[in-house]
């Protein structure tokens, strides 16, 4: 199912879940995010977050998102902030 056919208040509980569910698989811990920000909008060409191979440019989003970034290494976690649970 897709993130915008949930009810709002069901999707930080399936993020919280899918977060704990990668930690029990016991990837090392570049494979194991412990936080997540939902985005209301996905990456944007025009705004040169996707390449021309259809890739996402880390760099571009990075420096787009700087403040959504900063929002996920905040201590106490920001509201919009999913945790792994």
């Amino acid at each position: 199912m897709a993130a915008m056919e949930l009810p709002p208040h069901e999707l930080p509980t399936r993020l919280s879940q899918a977060l704990a569910t990668l930690r029990a698989e016991g990837s090392g811990s570049s494979q194991c995010p412990a936080r997540v920000l939902p985005q209301s909008e996905p990456p944007s060409a025009d705004a040169g977050e996707i390449t021309d191979k259809g890739y996402v440019n880390q760099r571009a989003v990075l420096d787009r998102r700087a403040d959504e970034v900063e929002l996920l290494h905040t201590q106490p976690l920001h509201p919009r902030i999913v945790g792994a649970g």
